[in-house]
């Protein structure tokens, strides 16, 4: 079990990507701060910003220093939908936020869970679909894969707050499927271990509960 050249390679990539995040973090952070009438401060906007600079940190460090895969002999299209489900929401064209009473809370709420799933994988952490150890502590305990619900919710509540585009709702609507397909396909890998099938019959919904 060691990490490949592919791996530090693509390591280097992501973390590289997620460092681009952090400074861009750094900026919302600083405008948020500077944009404040004397006095006050745009608690969503600086909230959002900090939430999103620890989860670029966190992402970035646990990235780094992630454990070997015990296997990530997936399919090959696996590698497309990790790539769509994780980068095309860079493409949706959000912004001239309509601030909503209640949903602004949603996204920060939402943007929370993301950072406790990223912590909570830790070592285990990987764009692609891989076998990097199961966790089932933190929000893993209640479904499967919370980190894509919390992508899901944000972008969702992102959509709600953007002025309507029909080109966004297309993408969007992609980018659903291919989250879909991308558990998917981690769980057909996953399943090759004994670990990870006794997980999956005590926590049996992989996204929301009740419903699937």
């Amino acid at each position: 079990m060691r990490n490949t050249t592919q791996d530090y390679v693509v390591s280097g990539l992501i973390s590289a990507l997620y460092f681009c995040g952090f400074l861009s973090s750094l900026v919302s952070l600083r405008n948020a701060v500077i944009s404040s009438p004397p006095g006050y401060l745009l608690y969503r906007d600086l909230t959002l910003a900090i939430v999103a600079l620890v989860t670029n940190v966190l992402f970035s460090l646990f990235f780094l220093i992630r454990r070997p895969s015990n296997s990530t002999k997936g399919r090959k299209t696996s590698y497309l939908w990790a790539i769509l489900g994780t980068y095309l929401p860079l493409f949706f064209g959000f912004g001239h936020f309509r601030y909503a009473a209640g949903v602004d809370i949603l996204v920060i709420v939402g943007s929370l869970i993301t950072a406790y799933s990223i912590y909570s994988l830790g070592k285990s952490i990987d764009i692609f679909a891989s076998n990097r150890g199961i966790v089932t502590a933190g929000p893993y305990k209640y479904i499967r894969h919370p980190m894509y619900l919390s992508y899901l919710w944000v972008n969702t509540m992102f959509l709600i707050l953007t002025p309507i585009q029909t080109l966004r709702i297309l993408l969007f609507a992609f980018w659903v499927f291919c989250v879909y397909k991308r558990i998917i396909d981690e769980e057909k890998l996953l399943f090759n271990s004994k670990k990870y099938k006794g997980y999956a019959t005590l926590v049996k919904f992989r996204l929301i509960p009740k419903l699937w």
